[in-house]
Order: structure tokens, then sequence, then C-alpha cells
């Protein structure tokens, strides 16, 4: 029965969110018409050309539909492939991906603000059958590693350990929904993935850096040292062939401030926290020497670009995603598996032929580069330069990678943790603002949070070493 379990509870969830999308009574095109009548007469007048498939709500309406089948179908699928384990993973995630269409088409078009959110999660809404599809397909994959293969459970928690971070993120999110009604709305999110963007950008090459085992703490002073480049080779004039050269050159600084110091860490051997922290005092001093004060004009193009909203999507928003989608290529190759076997077992890597020093040298490349872009995000955000201002990203990169569940200690975790910690940062900062605190008590109450949330994943591994 273990071995089925998964599968079962796979094709229930399906079979939940397939009725979901058939019988939403909110999504009644007549209002005196039941929910299966109604979507027939939808697809009658799609069909005869009364209605414009692409024009109007008909073709999201017809991808919700489709969506439900195709997730009942390759549940079905993955039940029925008990001897073919790659089609039934396929299967499970063609299954997820079906709920998460449903789920984002429901966030984003269907959502005034929070309270809607909120008052459908209660109802038989297509958020709230969503969101529970989407939470029993992790607890049955999580069953199916646990019971049928345990070394494949172990390698995924040491590597990919973000499902708490993700638990934590959903209540938090609720929570900030219950003080603050427009949190889902478009401009909000906009807003939020537009001010969090360049601490978004910077996990990235941070979190590659303490995966291979080690730790930069000049990030933030890369970001400013990016953001006093830019600043003196643009303004506001500047043409589109100078503000890509200018993004070129401040990609070069990054990568330069990151080749010094992976050089003296992976091949002199120096301490990765004392020698990342010296040369934060050389970026910051090089920083000030370029943009003695604040100041510096962007162009009005570069700006509007950045605060875009495409077909409902804002430009930060796909920029995130094209940050998940790097990681998610790069874990399947060979450099993403010496990268954690390098911050596991450095020595045992060596012997069994991993480059260490030189994958070490690349990750620090990699996090001056990401926190060169984290600059450039900065300036755009901030639409002028400051030669201090990333200063305090270096300590709220950390904090979100471990909210991420990437251990300081090297050898587990991932980028797409790294990346809802950024987002648990700012909504706990929403909650502790929004909930009344006294202001001179909220740096206070948002220490607290965080230091609970990064209690969570030492008591779940405490229980997990005992019960072992």
């Amino acid at each position: 029965m273990n071995k089925r379990l998964p599968d079962i509870a796979i094709l229930l969830s399906a079979t939940m969110l397939g009725v979901a999308f058939f019988f939403m009574p909110w999504l009644n095109p007549g209002k005196d018409l039941t929910p299966p009548t109604a979507w027939l007469v939808l697809v009658l007048r799609i069909s005869t050309g009364a209605e414009p498939l692409f024009r109007t709500e008909a073709f999201p309406l017809a991808l919700l539909l489709l969506a439900g089948i195709g997730g009942i179908g390759a549940a079905l699928i993955g039940v029925a492939s008990d001897e073919r384990p790659a089609l039934r993973r396929m299967a499970g995630w063609t299954a997820l991906l079906s709920g998460m269409i449903g789920l984002g088409y429901y966030l984003w078009f269907y959502n005034e603000n929070g309270a809607a959110l909120v008052r459908n999660m209660g109802q038989i809404g297509i958020g709230f059958w969503t969101a529970l599809f989407a939470v029993l397909w992790l607890i049955a994959q999580a069953l199916g590693m646990v019971t049928n293969r345990p070394d494949r459970a172990r390698n995924a928690t040491r590597r990919q350990n973000f499902l708490f971070a993700l638990v934590l993120l959903t209540v938090a999110l609720w929570v900030n929904a219950n003080l603050q009604p427009e949190v889902f709305s478009q401009r909000s999110i906009s807003n939020t993935f537009r001010n969090n963007l360049p601490l978004l950008v910077l996990v990235v090459g941070q979190t590659m850096v303490i995966i291979a085992g080690g730790i930069d703490i000049s990030v933030g002073t890369v970001v400013s040292l990016s953001t006093a480049v830019m600043v003196k080779l643009i303004n506001a004039n500047s043409s589109p062939d100078d503000i890509r050269f200018a993004i070129m050159a401040v990609c070069g600084v990054g990568l330069a401030a990151g080749a010094f110091n992976g050089l003296c860490v992976a091949y002199l051997r120096l301490q990765p926290i004392v020698t990342t922290y010296a040369t934060s005092f050389i970026f910051a001093g090089i920083a000030l020497v370029i943009l003695p004060k604040s100041g510096g004009d962007i162009p009005d193009a570069l700006v509007r670009q950045y605060r875009t909203i495409s077909n409902g999507i804002p430009f930060t928003v796909a920029i995130t995603g094209l940050l998940v989608i790097f990681w998610l290529l790069l874990r399947g190759t060979r450099y993403a598996q010496r990268l954690y076997s390098t911050g596991g077992k450095s020595e045992a890597a060596y012997f069994t032929g991993v480059p260490v020093n030189r994958v070490r040298f690349s990750t620090y490349m990699w996090s001056g580069l990401f926190a060169a872009l984290a600059g450039v995000a900065w300036t755009i955000s901030t639409t002028s330069g400051n030669p201090s201002g990333g200063q305090t990203m270096t300590l709220d990169s950390i904090v979100a990678i471990v909210l991420g569940g990437t251990r300081l200690s090297g050898g587990q975790g991932g980028v797409i943790g790294s990346l809802l910690g950024v987002l648990m940062l700012d909504v706990f900062r929403n909650i502790v603002s929004f909930a009344g605190v006294d202001p001179l008590a909220q740096d206070l109450v948002k220490a607290l949070i965080v230091v609970l949330a990064l209690v969570g994943p030492g008591v779940i591994q405490l229980v997990q070493r005992r019960n072992a």
C-alpha cells in the first residue's frame, strides 16, 4: 500500500482540481445557468465564433479547464506506470504544473485584493483547491521518497531543503493578507518584486558560494561599487549603446572583484570569512573614490522598463523567473554536482577527481557577477548612485539564504529556497509594520520572528536524527 500511496494522493488531488475548475460558482458566465451549463454555452460560443478566444475571458477559462483535465490525465498516467518511474515522475510534475497554472491565473486575474483571496479560500474556489492540490502533491512525493527510496529522500533533503521555507512563506502570506488586504493585488506584487529584486539577484551568487563551502562578506560593497561605476558611465541623456556599455562594464567590475576573492580563497587558501571581510573594505574604498557622495541620473527609459508591466506580468517578476530557470538548468549539470561535492566533503571530492579549487574560484566569480547585476538593479530602482547603498545587503542575503534552507557549512540548499527567503524577509517586515507594533520595538520583533524561523529547520533536523 505504501508504494501506491503517492500515486493515489496525486490522483485524488488532481481530481479535486478538475472538479473545482468545472464547478466553480464564481466563474458562471450566465447568472441563471448552472456552472456545467455555463461551460457548455461558453464552448458553443467559442466554436461558433460568437466568443473571440484570445480577446476575452474565454481563453483563460478554457486554459483552466484544460489544466484540470491535464492534471487528472497526468495522475492517471502516473498510476498506470508502475514499472516506468521516469514516466511517473513526469506525470507528477505535469499534474503539479496544471495546478500552478490555475493558482497563478487565480492570483493574477481574479483577485482585486487579499480579502477576496481569503474569502474564496474558504469556499470551493480555485484558490483553495489548487493550494490543497499542491500541498498534497508535495506530501505524496515526500511519502514516496521515504517509503520507496530512503537514499533519494536523504539526497533531495540535503540538496533542496526549501520545503520548510515554502510552508513558512505560505503562512506568513496568509497572515499578511489579513493585515494588508491588497497584498495580492497586481500593484502590490509589482512593488514587492521591484523593491526586492536587487537582493533576489544578489542571493543567487551568494548561495552558490555557500553551497561550495565558502562565504562572501564583500557582496554588499560590490553592489555599492557597481552603483558608483554605473552612475559615472551614464546620465539622464545616455543612449541605449551607452547603457549597454555601462552594464557590461559593471559586470566586468563584479567579475574582477569575484576573481580577486576567489584567488585569495581557492588558491592562496585564506579563510573565506576573513578574506572577504578584508576585501569588502577595499571595494568600499574604491566606491568612495569613484563616487564620493550620492548622486547621478538614470535615463527615464531605463526606469520605465524596470517598472513596466507587460501582459499582467511585471518586469521584475519576469527577471525573478529567469533566475529560477537559470538555477533549474544549472542544477542538472555536472558542475552542480561538483558544487555540492565540494561543499559537502571537499577532501573526498578532490580524491574522486573534482577540481575543488577551480569550483570554489568559479563560485566567487558567480558571486561577483550577480552582485554587479544586483548593483544595476539597485541603481535603477533608486534612480541614483550611492557609494554605501549596498552595505546592509550582505547580512540580509545571508539571513535569506539560511531561511531558505541552505546550510552555512556547505553541501546543502539551493537558489529557490534563497529566493523564498528574500520574500519571507519582506513579508515579515510588512507583518510587523501593519500589525501596529510600536516603532521603537519593530526591530526587536522582526529579529525575534527571523530567529524563530531559523530555529524551525534545526528542530526538524534534530527530530530526524533522533528517529534515525
